[in-house]
């Protein structure tokens, strides 16, 4: 929890967190290691400045490790023929958990705030 912050105060945020695209769209811009490991960020932060009420806190997943078990295409030739991609065989490991203060900004609307990014007024 973000010192001094509690449930139901109100706070100053200066940006915001927003889902990025879904693996399938992103697979275009796969960057892969030596292992087959493909590793993708799932939020982008918005910076933005708004006053909001912070009504709890949360943890979310950002970064996620896919390793694929069987690669579905041949990584050399994706960018001549990349029509070819099926993700069958993989597993996803949450590499890296961050902590977000919820806060509601207006008419039933919230927003995930990173804790670095909120102070109380």
């Amino acid at each position: 929890m973000a010192e001094g912050i509690n449930y139901g105060d109100k706070v100053r945020c200066y940006g915001y967190i927003k889902t990025r695209n879904h693996l399938k769209r992103e697979v275009g811009k796969a960057r892969f290691n030596k292992e087959n490991d493909f590793c993708y960020e799932r939020y982008e932060i918005k910076s933005k400045a708004f006053t909001g009420l912070c009504v709890g806190f949360t943890r979310k997943s950002t970064i996620t490790e896919i390793h694929f078990i069987h690669l579905p295409f041949d990584i050399m030739n994706y960018k001549e023929n990349p029509k070819i991609v099926i993700l069958t065989d993989y597993e996803k490991i949450c590499a890296v958990v961050k902590e977000f203060a919820v806060v509601y900004y207006g008419d039933n609307r919230k927003r995930l705030v990173p804790i670095d990014m909120v102070e109380k007024i």
